[in-house]
């Protein structure tokens, strides 16, 4: 059950006792789901635990749009309570309902209940998963990009997000533009991986443009990789070959070693390609923390 905020009853219960443990509570919520551990940390930090008294619902678990209404009618009764407004944010996230929690974020932060950081953190979040939910819409997907602030649209989780969804529609000039834009703003790895999955008519303008950012970022393992990949679809075979090589002498990657022996199968050298693929199938069964099985 979900509870009104409210004085804490005597329970000779254990169960009363039990206390929540907040940094795994946020975790296992779709708006802070795919947060780094120190972001849930300090998250957790601004929030408060609040009890309710026995027998007094707001709603029923799995209910959001019933906790919702029951929530408005909180709100007409007793204002915007502070903790009525966080369990709002909490229920219109479990609906997926996340541009409707854009409002009572910034309720929160103007209240001091949230820093700058943390909100900024849990908008760009909302965005995010806004941005996901619109993956099938090509319109709404669109406007919604359209709407965002420039602020917004340079955090690399919303870039991030907004780039999928124009991949899932197939639309890859939008996806690169937009990690494009993204990439001069902020640097982040994960989005120059992304920028290589995106399939343009042009690619050897694509692989100029990637190029322009080593200088600043040589020692940056996925840059190099994306770009061996840009290279390779413009078959560029032994350029490919060095960038991918450069790669994984700063991160011995499974992915980039898949890559690496893929193109030299594709050119030929057999042997070569046997041997970074088998490193490749250890890499990654390491890095799902199962050892391999004996032969």
């Amino acid at each position: 059950m979900l509870g009104f905020p409210g004085n804490r009853p005597h329970s000779t219960d254990p169960m009363a006792a039990t206390k929540i443990k907040t940094q795994s509570f946020l975790a296992n919520l779709p708006l802070f789901r795919e947060l780094a551990p120190e972001e849930i940390d300090r998250i957790a930090a601004g929030t408060t635990e609040r009890h309710a008294e026995r027998g007094t619902v707001v709603a029923n678990k799995g209910d959001p749009v019933d906790a919702l209404a029951r929530l408005a009618e909180l709100r007409r009764e007793a204002g915007s309570h502070t903790a009525a407004l966080r369990l709002e944010l909490r229920t219109l996230t479990q609906a997926g309902r996340h541009a409707e929690t854009l409002p009572l974020i910034e309720q929160l932060q103007k209240r001091k209940v949230l820093d700058a950081a943390q909100a900024e953190l849990l908008r760009a979040t909302a965005h995010a998963e806004a941005l996901r939910a619109l993956a099938a819409d090509p319109s709404g997907l669109r406007g919604y990009w359209t709407r965002l602030a420039d602020a917004d649209r340079a955090q690399p989780r919303v870039a991030r997000a907004a780039a999928q969804a124009f991949l899932a529609l197939g639309a890859h000039l939008e996806a690169a533009q937009i990690l494009e834009r993204s990439l001069e703003r902020r640097w982040d790895p994960v989005l120059v991986a992304l920028y290589a999955e995106c399939r343009l008519p042009e690619t050897t303008r694509q692989l100029e443009t990637a190029e322009r950012w080593l200088p600043a970022h040589s020692d940056d393992a996925s840059l190099l990789s994306a770009l061996g990949r840009l290279c390779e679809r413009a078959q560029l075979w032994g350029k490919a070959q060095t960038y991918f090589e450069a790669s994984l002498a700063l991160d011995d990657h499974w992915r980039t070693r898949v890559a690496l022996g893929e193109l030299l199968a594709r050119v030929g050298q057999a042997d070569a390609a046997k041997v970074h693929l088998a490193a490749a199938l250890r890499l990654a069964v390491a890095a799902l923390g199962t050892p391999p099985a004996p032969a």
